[in-house]
């Protein structure tokens, strides 16, 4: 009887919230987050997009002056010899071709900043609660805590008058002080200028997960959005996108963009 009972009171001081307020925790983990953005260390990965016209899968090399990336499968099926073909031609002709480097880059980043930008606004956009704990794949006891609106807040750009409209959840690693997940969804239209000239529909969801995958480094494994919008009085977007990131090698920090190329051009 006493083990029961000893049982039971471990479980219950384990779901207690942390002894910090919840926004206190949020604007810690954000901090971290914002700070590791620039951890060093070269990876290479493999991410699968899919969409409603299909799913591709690249394999991703992190090099010191950029990232690149190969097609490797398209529809979970390889390519035809010639689809091959013409991503080798692609992949050589970065050598020389820098400004299709730059380009590629560009949109890397700001995919990154975007997001980057989401979560730095996370602890001024939202009001926070404790909601409990849950346990990853590995045993680690997360932290969950809902989130909604903070009805205060003068919305200043797009990102926060996006953010207005979500209301969800998220799961704080309390150890590497890491945003494991965030799960939202649009209980509200957002509307921009008006309305007149577009609308992000209720209804949408947002989900992110991130893990480590080495050392300090963690890396965002999903992303999934779905919602709809109207731009221009009457023309509707449906943007449905899941993105995973997974398979990730730890590379040289050395590692040259010639390098790079010739691991892609030798698909592992």
């Amino acid at each position: 009887m006493f083990s029961i009972l000893l049982v039971a009171f471990q479980a219950a001081a384990q779901t207690q919230p942390p002894n910090v307020p919840a926004i206190d925790l949020v604007r810690q983990t954000v901090a971290h987050e914002l700070a590791a953005a620039n951890a060093s260390g070269h990876y290479r990965y493999r991410i699968d997009k899919q969409t409603p016209d299909g799913s591709e899968t690249r394999d991703m090399v992190e090099t010191c002056q950029w990232l690149i990336g190969r097609l490797v499968l398209k529809n979970g099926q390889p390519l035809a010899p010639v689809q091959r073909q013409t991503e080798d031609e692609h992949l050589r002709e970065l050598l020389t071709n820098p400004a299709r480097l730059e380009k590629f880059q560009n949109q890397s980043h700001k995919d990154e900043g975007r997001v980057r930008r989401m979560i730095k606004l996370l602890p001024e956009a939202f009001l926070f609660q404790y909601d409990g704990t849950e346990t990853n794949a590995v045993d680690r006891k997360l932290i969950r805590l809902k989130f909604h609106p903070n009805a205060n807040l003068t919305e200043r750009s797009l990102e926060l008058r996006v953010l207005q409209g979500m209301e969800g959840t998220m799961l704080i690693d309390p150890v590497d002080e890491r945003l494991a997940r965030v799960e939202a969804e649009l209980f509200r239209d957002v509307d921009f200028g008006w309305g007149i000239f577009g609308r992000i529909r209720r209804g949408g969801t947002f989900l992110l997960e991130q893990q480590g995958v080495g050392r300090d480094r963690w890396a965002i494994t999903t992303l999934s959005m779905h919602y709809t919008s109207r731009i221009v009085l009457f023309v509707n977007i449906r943007t449905d996108s899941v993105s995973k990131e997974s398979d990730f090698q730890r590379m040289s920090n050395n590692l040259t963009l010639q390098q790079g190329l010739e691991l892609l051009l030798n698909p592992r």
